[in-house]
């Protein structure tokens, strides 16, 4: 009798010991947490980029960005009932801790609030749910633990159709959240659907890492576009008035071209309304990003830092042009570069010429042509390479609108015979017409 009893005892403290944590979840079932709601009739901003265009779909929500969200969403402002050791007076987001301490939603009982802590997907629920009442009519997510602290938020959550998990039925709890999935929930959470019509229509906000077509742009667009709404007899939103998001981007970005921002260069297309993305135009081809691109990743990062030494913003497109020239023209040594096949047609020509010059320093014709090609598309103009003959030999240059651009013909008039003619042969064949003949360029292939 007496072991039965030790027995019951045992087993007592094993159940009492394992189900601590899950006790804990269960005494948020019931009412809503915070006493305060949010605001789901007005479709506020509640979530801004991070400015130069840039939002980060992709990078970690903090716990400072969550309770700014929040804050903003609040329907009313709360009386202050804490404080933390680590919020400064002056801090950003002093009065979105302060507030969501207070309502009992963001470490309400902690001295510290650790605003710079990126927050799990399971946190981040948590403060979510903690405004409604919570649900338990659903099934669990298999990678939640049933002892976790954010299980009954989780459920609720479900319950209410807020998250719906990965492809492979989890919700992935413990992982940070990114920026594209608090918009998303929160979205749901709120009842935001967004106006498709507008959104993809009139594309009143651009992100330079935020496309058309991905999982998140509707979300993104409705938590940081201002607007006001109705609904349709569909159940949609359906939005009256809206403004367009400032995004950051540089005055006048927003115009058919290129555009420099970093060194980077991006084309705004006037006819999508958004930058080309894996598209090609005038000379400029963009990747998945929105780039330049020469197709080469390292050739890329060279010409960028080319354009961020050589150029600044406050230059003219012409001047740039030109900055650029004096750049291939002055930098660079002239050597015979020795290809194994030698075939200007070859798709891969251009940039191994180019490969060649800004790893060494040096190279021919060709090397020069295809620096100052890139180069010059990287700012905007439509630079063609051509490979041909002048003078009678082999020789390869760039043209613009039909003009002559070549460095490397400049480069050995001024650098090789400079004590004969001086200064007469310096920008000599920056945009030169060859009407005269003098110099019998002849055409053969268009390189790139």
């Amino acid at each position: 009798m007496k072991k039965r009893v030790i027995s019951l005892l045992l087993a007592l403290v094993t159940a009492l010991s394992l189900t601590t944590a899950a006790f804990a979840a269960a005494l948020w079932a019931g009412p809503a947490v915070s006493p305060v709601p949010l605001n789901t009739a007005d479709h506020l901003t509640y979530l801004e980029g991070n400015g130069n265009g840039v939002f980060s779909p992709d990078s970690d929500v903090t716990r400072a960005e969550a309770a700014q969200m929040l804050y903003k969403l609040l329907a009313y402002t709360v009386e202050v009932t804490v404080s933390y050791s680590d919020v400064a007076e002056d801090v950003w987001y002093r009065d979105a801790a302060l507030e969501l301490g207070s309502l009992g939603v963001i470490r309400p009982l902690e001295d510290e609030f650790r605003g710079d802590e990126p927050l799990t997907r399971g946190e981040f629920i948590s403060y979510v749910a903690a405004f409604f009442p919570l649900r338990a009519d659903a099934e669990q997510f298999p990678d939640v633990d049933p002892g976790d602290g954010n299980a009954a938020a989780i459920l609720s959550a479900r319950a209410y159709g807020w998250v719906e998990g990965f492809p492979d039925g989890t919700v992935r709890p413990y992982e940070t959240l990114t920026r594209a999935e608090s918009v998303t929930i929160l979205n749901r959470v709120l009842g935001r659907t967004g106006d498709e019509a507008v959104i993809s229509g009139q594309r009143p906000a651009l992100y330079l890492d935020v496309a058309p077509g991905q999982w998140f742009y509707r979300n993104v667009m409705e938590a940081t576009i201002p607007h006001t709404h109705s609904t349709g007899e569909d159940g949609g939103e359906i939005w009256l008035t809206w403004n367009e998001a400032d995004t950051k981007l540089p005055a006048g970005f927003r115009t058919e071209g290129v555009h420099l921002i970093n060194g980077w260069s991006y084309y705004y297309d006037s006819e999508s309304k958004d930058i080309l993305r894996n598209a090609s135009k005038n000379g400029f081809t963009a990747g998945a990003d929105g780039r330049f691109t020469t197709g080469d990743s390292w050739i890329d990062g060279q010409l960028r830092q080319i354009i961020l030494t050589h150029t600044d913003p406050s230059m003219t497109r012409e001047e740039m042009l030109r900055a650029l020239y004096a750049y291939c023209r002055d930098n660079y040594s002239y050597l015979t570069w020795r290809r194994n096949v030698y075939d200007p047609q070859d798709p891969d020509f251009a940039l191994d010429a180019a490969r060649q010059m800004l790893t060494n320093g040096e190279g021919n014709c060709y090397c020069f042509a295809a620096t100052f090609c890139y180069l010059g598309r990287w700012v905007g103009y439509d630079v063609k390479m051509y490979a041909g003959k002048v003078l009678g030999g082999n020789h390869g240059w760039t043209e613009i609108d039909g003009l002559i651009y070549d460095t490397q013909l400049e480069w050995r008039y001024y650098h090789d015979y400079h004590s004969r003619y001086g200064d007469q042969y310096l920008w000599a064949f920056y945009g030169m017409t060859d009407i005269t003949g003098r110099w019998r360029y002849v055409k053969q292939y268009q390189v790139i």
